[in-house]
């Protein structure tokens, strides 16, 4: 409903003003395959601690990330690095893929 409002009214002054708006619509190209949890979710995580600063408990996710680096570069909003974590959890993961 918001977008709907704010296409109206952009075209409402485009027309009062003399203005040619070309809607359009983007939809991210974002699958299962593609789609990253857990770097989606630590970026979310450094933006909030970003704006909401110590209001934003980073040490009550440590049940979930489980990895104190991983915590750490959020408290101090730098990269966090677990690609090693990463190239394990494939070794082990490709034991049990029925496909390739």
């Amino acid at each position: 409903m918001a977008l709907e409002m704010v296409v109206v009214v952009s075209v409402l002054v485009g027309i009062i003003l003399g203005l040619r708006f070309k809607v359009m619509i983007l939809v991210p190209a974002i699958t299962l395959a593609t789609l990253l949890a857990v770097t989606v979710g630590v970026a979310l995580a450094t933006t909030i601690r970003r704006l909401y600063g110590e209001r934003f408990d980073v040490d009550k996710m440590a049940n979930l990330l489980r990895k104190q680096s991983v915590l750490d570069a959020i408290r101090e909003d730098r990269p966090a690095d677990w690609s090693s974590d990463e190239a394990t959890f494939a070794g082990r993961r490709a034991n049990y893929l029925l496909y390739n």
